[in-house]
């Protein structure tokens, strides 16, 4: 029972002779190659025949192009107004007595 616990192999069990032990290693490693093998070529496989959902990606990438040149069509709708105002110099004259502006074009221009 000691031995379970401990782990310490015991004096009188049979060990393993060095050629033995060799060609499980090298059979070890073989399995563990092919088994790699098998797994890169699954992936390979796996990689090589694509996605079931590539339309609904596609679809999503063409919403997003659609929205962000719809928000730049807007951009430049809003910079073609601000191009198209122009400014225009007037005097303002103002009566501090009686609250006069010299004309209602120039206080529209002041304001907007």
């Amino acid at each position: 029972m000691s031995e379970l616990l401990d782990n310490t192999p015991r004096n009188d069990a049979p060990t393993k002779s060095p050629s033995k032990t060799i060609k499980t290693n090298i059979g070890l490693q073989e399995a563990e190659k092919s088994r790699k093998e098998a797994k890169r070529a699954e992936m390979a496989r796996l990689v090589s025949q694509g996605s079931q959902y590539t339309e609904l990606v596609e679809l999503e990438a063409d919403l997003s192009d659609r929205s962000l040149l719809c928000r730049l069509e807007k951009r430049d709708e809003v910079e073609e107004r601000l191009l198209s105002q122009h400014e225009q110099e007037c005097q303002i004259v103002t009566c501090k007595t009686y609250l006069f502006l010299s004309s209602w074009m120039c206080k529209r221009s002041v304001i907007g």
